[in-house]
């Protein structure tokens, strides 16, 4: 189990980033698919990254096809671009927190993912480019950083939503 601060003990470096004690920087992921559970209807998702105030990322799919746009694909993309944003920023030490238990579970190798394979290479890689990398796992809004990340999440979900109409 990675060490854990609570968030009243994460600290702000000078750029503006969460950081822990040990200097890992902390990153808040989450994912938002609209119509998930919805077979009939169109999916559409987004994904928010929250590095702490004013280091926020928000963004909706670019993908249009329904293996692109559930949950778990969203929560997923989340985690891999806290990880780009990590290695182009130099953050060589990050814990990403996500309250997405198969995310989790999968990345620290405790259940075996059957799907998204290609994100998790893509994760595997980015970690590669780092010092350390640890997940996890935290409850649904239960941290104003993960409040933050999931909002973002579902603006970037919307966003998505208004292109396809508006197309």
């Amino acid at each position: 189990m990675p060490f854990y601060a609570r968030p009243n003990q994460l600290q702000l470096d000078n750029r503006g980033y969460y950081m822990d004690r040990r200097g890992f920087y902390v990153c808040y992921c989450d994912g938002s698919s609209f119509n998930n559970n919805d077979a009939r209807r169109q999916l559409f998702s987004g994904y928010g990254c929250f590095f702490g105030p004013g280091r926020a990322i928000s963004q909706h799919s670019d993908f249009d096809d329904r293996y692109s746009n559930t949950n778990n694909f969203a929560e997923l993309f989340s985690i891999v671009m806290a990880l780009r944003h990590a290695v182009k920023f130099g953050l060589f030490y990050v814990q990403v927190r996500s309250d997405s238990t198969w995310c989790v579970n999968c990345l620290n190798g405790e259940w075996n993912p059957n799907c998204h394979l290609d994100l998790f290479d893509e994760i595997q890689y980015l970690c590669g480019c780092l010092n350390q990398v640890e997940f996890c796992f935290v409850r649904r809004n239960s941290e104003y950083g993960h409040q933050q990340a999931n909002e973002l999440a579902q603006r970037g979900a919307s966003r998505h939503q208004n292109r396809f109409y508006a197309n």
